[in-house]
């Protein structure tokens, strides 16, 4: 390889030197020949950019492993071949356990074998090289990719929250109209302006989760527990669920065992409850039953919602805590869905240092279950977890 042509032979022999140089001279390779190890150390240090270092095992000054522990200490990465006399197994182990590339046995075959080890030593070195090479190359290529992630959530971000006050304004501005306070409307402007309204609160829905995305993605993801009743929280996000629920007659029965008093990030999680609750409306057929349970574990404390709908594929059950993720199935009553709030739901519970569950069959609904530690020492009785 003509990449690594330079070769430094060790021996205490000059014969075995002069024979190893010719034999290599006549590859092509340019070859140095020293009798002593200090010798070699010298040259070393003057000329560090040997390709190879073809060393006597033993030697009366030096011996080839101090070699490879001298040339270790400098930082000096010379593949080194230890040369030896000795047919021993164990002394070819040593040598390489000390850091030797290869040994070669001094014998009668060296003619034929010398050429044949100096090129297998050279193709490791080289593969070596590669490798590294790749490595250096992908952690640049990861370094690039994490910046542009950063730029991306930089971006997200601030589109977000500049996009968010104009359409604050254009909903307040739209239900004021709508409340007859600036003057009458006839029936088809209040149905104008409902479209409006409910337009800009399926926007705000969006650059809220994209904000929300932002924030975790960069690390920015708060999580400020207080000690907080579950069951009230539930209890008041289920009377908003309530109203979206009776315009598909969809009934929802609640289960509670426990009154689930500890420290939980009371928005967040509200936000948890609400995205499951919103998924199980959203995919219900009309006239169904979603069914919510609270319950105490062992060590946590759980809630389940479960549905009706068609159920979730076991492929689709791998994915659908992704972002951007759009599953099979599809929302009974025209909603839309832009494939983010479950990916938030799994942040925010990991973020509890939670788990998020879903046990599902295609046609037989979904149960998403997610689990909270108690961390302020609430006693709770274990009752095993059993969903609709």
């Amino acid at each position: 390889m003509k990449q690594l042509s330079k070769i430094l032979v060790i021996d205490d022999e000059p014969f075995v030197c002069d024979m190893i140089q010719s034999i290599l001279e006549d590859e092509g390779y340019q070859v140095r020949t020293v009798n002593s190890g200090k010798e070699a150390i010298a040259l070393i240090d003057k000329m560090p950019d040997f390709h190879l270092i073809l060393s006597d095992m033993n030697m009366p000054d030096i011996s080839g492993l101090d070699i490879i522990e001298q040339l270790k200490s400098k930082n000096i990465d010379i593949p080194i071949m230890i040369l030896t006399g000795n047919n021993e197994i164990s002394v070819a182990i040593k040598a390489i356990q000390s850091g030797a590339s290869d040994y070669l046995l001094k014998d009668e075959n060296i003619h034929e074998t010398v050429v044949m080890a100096v090129k297998r030593v050279f193709e490791k070195h080289q593969l070596k090289t590669d490798l590294a090479q790749k490595n250096n190359e992908l952690e640049q290529k990861n370094k690039e990719l994490i910046e542009s992630n950063r730029l991306k959530n930089d971006f997200l971000g601030i589109a977000a929250h500049d996009m968010r006050t104009p359409l604050y304004g254009i909903k307040g501005l739209s239900d004021l109209l709508l409340d007859g306070t600036k003057g009458q409307v006839s029936d088809d402007q209040k149905t104008y302006l409902s479209l409006i309204s409910h337009s800009v609160e399926e926007m705000l829905v969006l650059i809220n989760d994209l904000l929300d995305i932002s924030r975790i993605e960069s690390g920015k993801l708060n999580i400020l527990t207080a000690k907080a009743s579950l069951k009230t929280l539930i209890e008041n996000r289920l009377q908003y669920h309530q109203v979206v629920a009776n315009k598909k007659n969809i009934a929802i029965q609640k289960d509670y065992h426990t009154s689930g008093v500890f420290s939980f990030d009371v928005n967040r999680i509200s936000q948890v409850f609400d995205n499951l609750m919103s998924n199980a409306i959203k995919y219900s057929p009309f006239d169904t039953t979603i069914y919510v349970s609270l319950k105490q574990l062992e060590s946590e404390i759980a809630v389940s919602v479960t549905d009706e709908g068609p159920g979730i594929s076991k492929k689709d059950q791998t994915r659908m805590f992704g972002h951007f993720q759009k599953l099979s199935a599809r929302p009974t009553g025209g909603e839309k869905s832009i494939g983010l709030g479950l990916a938030i739901v799994k942040k925010i519970i990991d973020a509890h240092q939670g788990r998020l569950e879903v046990h599902s069959d295609l046609g037989e609904g979904a149960t998403f279950l997610f689990a909270l530690p108690v961390q302020n020492g609430l006693k709770v009785s274990y009752e095993k977890f059993v969903t609709h």
